[in-house]
């Protein structure tokens, strides 16, 4: 059973594919599933989402994938939760990256202090994107673009 399991919806979101899947294969923490559920996308995403199933095998993640009729984001996402195996969620939105140790920091900070709460990563950028300042705040309440938390609380 993978320790994490990161759920990204998709709806027909083919360019923004390459760059979000690319932030999962970079990361530095190995145990966990992947599990991409496609919103009913009517252009190319699911021709995509197939392509990197090597690579993201090869990585030693599990790769799920599954079409669904479109029904929006939450029922995907619903989905997810019904097939995911791992003892923490982290809800991955297709327009989303992440930095290369960012489940790894999350998990090891969730371990430390017993944490059932999600961490809220907040980058504050110039107008270059140039990142200028960086905070991890905990919270009892779910920011839904970094939404992780242990599986067990709900």
């Amino acid at each position: 059973m993978p320790i994490i399991s990161v759920v990204m919806p998709v709806y027909n979101a083919e360019s923004f594919l390459e760059e979000a899947i690319n932030s999962i294969l970079r990361q530095t923490f190995y145990d966990f599933e992947f599990i991409i559920i496609n919103d009913g996308s009517t252009d190319d995403s699911e021709e995509k989402i197939w392509s990197y199933k090597g690579d993201i095998e090869k990585r030693g993640y599990t790769f799920k994938y599954m079409l669904q009729e479109n029904q929006g984001a939450a029922a995907a996402v619903n989905q997810g939760l019904k097939i995911m195996t791992g003892e923490f969620f982290q809800l991955f939105d297709i327009d989303d990256i992440l930095y290369p140790d960012n489940v790894s920091k999350k998990v090891k900070v969730f371990d430390e202090n017993s944490n059932d709460y999600d961490i809220n990563n907040i980058l504050k950028c110039d107008n270059f994107n140039k990142i200028i300042n960086f905070y991890i705040s905990f919270s009892n309440f779910f920011w839904r673009f970094s939404f992780f938390f242990r599986y067990s609380i709900i």
